[in-house]
């Protein structure tokens, strides 16, 4: 199962990709031959959880992104990147998921772009804190390395394969 961007040399397990994939080369061969072998870079996905009120009204917050279903307190709204278009300049591989009791976890985001986030949902949530001295903030990374141990950390993963799970597990264990 590969990124987009690389294929697969035959049975010999080479992998060529372009430099927007997640894989980087190292040849010691000639441009005619293939590689002697390429290595495969750690991809890291970045988890900054933040309270900004007490509540949020994510049946309110929803249609205005688009989605129309009903949210039940444990539920949270998962905001990515058709809906973040706009909010944030390059919304790509970035993800927030907000929860009724007041918590927000952004993924992938730098620190202005959550502000960004935050002010837009200001908008909708009158009752959001915008300080930007958050009270309650906590980071977590999810690395994906094929070549390292699967390690559970304070404040990592490592494992071999992202799965959509570890995601939503992460966040909701921040929030």
């Amino acid at each position: 199962n590969l990124a987009d961007g690389c294929s697969l040399w035959n049975h010999e397990q080479y992998f060529e990709c372009t430099p927007n994939s997640l894989f980087s080369h190292t040849f010691f061969a000639s441009p005619r031959e293939k590689p002697l072998f390429w290595r495969k870079k750690s991809m890291y996905t970045e988890f900054k959880a933040i309270v900004i009120g007490n509540e949020l009204h994510l049946n309110k917050i929803a249609p205005h992104f688009g989605i129309q279903r009903k949210f039940k307190w444990e539920d949270p709204l998962l905001l990515k990147q058709d809906q973040l278009q706009g909010i944030v300049n390059n919304a790509d591989s970035k993800m927030v998921y907000l929860f009724h009791f007041g918590s927000v976890v952004c993924v992938n985001l730098q620190h202005h772009e959550i502000l960004d986030v935050i002010h837009y949902l200001k908008r909708l949530e009158p009752e959001i804190d915008i300080s930007q001295n958050f009270p309650y903030e906590d980071d977590y990374k999810l690395e994906v390395n094929t070549e390292a141990d699967f390690s559970i950390n304070n404040d990592s993963l490592v494992v071999d394969a992202q799965c959509d799970h570890h995601l939503e597990i992460i966040a909701t264990i921040l929030a």
